[in-house]
């Protein structure tokens, strides 16, 4: 399978490289050292016009600058049983408010999991 990656630059972020597939985004790396990790064993080749991209960098943007923005685009999780429940969880969580790790990991029934869980 081949993967596309692009990088985007915003102030608040710093280089964010975004790795897709040929219809999902794949990964968000905060910097070219985890990107170079997360596509070690991939077929890479940049493209920064992929359909993937051009429909989430500017999503992307509006959010880092402050905007309230839905995100259509597909991503595909790849993670533990346990960061699946973690992030199924954090899905719940209405727009605008927050919960503590603590909470968090009550509500997946792995209450003493709270440093896992901040991970």
């Amino acid at each position: 399978m081949t993967y596309y990656y692009t990088y985007y630059h915003h102030p608040f972020t710093g280089d964010l490289y975004l790795l897709a597939n040929e219809e999902q985004l794949v990964s968000i790396s905060f910097g070219e050292d985890d990107f170079k990790k997360r596509r070690k064993k991939l077929n890479v080749t940049i493209n920064k016009e992929h359909l993937v991209f051009t429909k989430i960098i500017p999503l992307l943007s509006a959010y880092l600058n402050g905007e309230v923005v839905d995100f259509p685009v597909v991503c595909i999780l790849n993670g533990t049983e346990f960061q699946r429940l973690v992030w199924e969880e954090i899905s719940k969580i209405p727009r605008g408010e927050t919960r503590t790790y603590s909470e968090i990991a009550a509500a997946i029934k792995r209450p003493l999991a709270v440093r896992a869980v901040g991970l």
